[in-house]
């Protein structure tokens, strides 16, 4: 049986992509423009070059800026608020008897330099494993963006797009490309089922 999300599955040349345009990220200078521009491929691109320490080095440096400037604000926003990380820092810290009581003002710099260099080990991992494997939108969910003027804005697969790009593939196999109204109400819908 097809998804709903198969009926706008296609491959989408990977030159088309364009980072979240979110506030957050247009302030940073890489929101709606194409990879090469994001941080992320730069540090992507490095590993696969076979750059491991710079990119980590630099990766986890980026990582810790940004939550700096960042953890404040709603991930809707392009911040980091409520975001994967910030939830990883939360829970080390709770594995460690210290209750952050909703704000990482407080966190200690050891536990969030440990969640950022798993994040980033994480983050590199998954360049190993699309070398090695490839890359199979089914296997690692389906990522949804919409069509805006010339450009597909993604919502989300971001690593995963920087990743293809670094790898020398053309295309991101199996997004999700929306309308902007359709991809309104599908985020509705599944924030409503949560």
């Amino acid at each position: 049986m097809r998804l709903a999300s198969d009926w706008f599955a296609r491959d989408v040349p990977l030159d088309l992509l364009r980072h979240n345009d979110t506030p957050v990220y247009a302030r940073e200078g890489y929101g709606g423009r194409p990879i090469a521009a994001w941080p992320i491929y730069g540090f992507i691109r490095a590993y696969s070059d076979g750059f491991a320490e710079v990119a980590r080095r630099e990766f986890a440096a980026w990582y810790g800026e940004q939550l700096a400037k960042h953890q404040d604000v709603p991930v809707a926003l392009g911040g980091m608020s409520r975001g994967s990380l910030y939830r990883a820092i939360e829970a080390a810290h709770r594995a460690g008897g210290v209750e952050l009581n909703g704000s990482l003002r407080h966190a200690r710099e050891e536990i969030v330099a440990a969640c950022i260099a798993e994040r980033v080990e994480q983050r590199l991992a998954l360049v190993d494993a699309i070398r090695k494997e490839g890359y199979v939108p089914e296997r690692a969910g389906r990522v949804m963006a919409i069509r805006k003027g010339g450009g597909v804005y993604l919502k989300g697969g971001h690593h995963r797009a920087a990743i293809l790009k670094a790898l020398g593939h053309e295309t991101f196999p199996g997004l999700v490309v929306l309308p902007r109204p359709l991809y309104a109400l599908v985020r509705r819908a599944s924030t409503r089922d949560r």
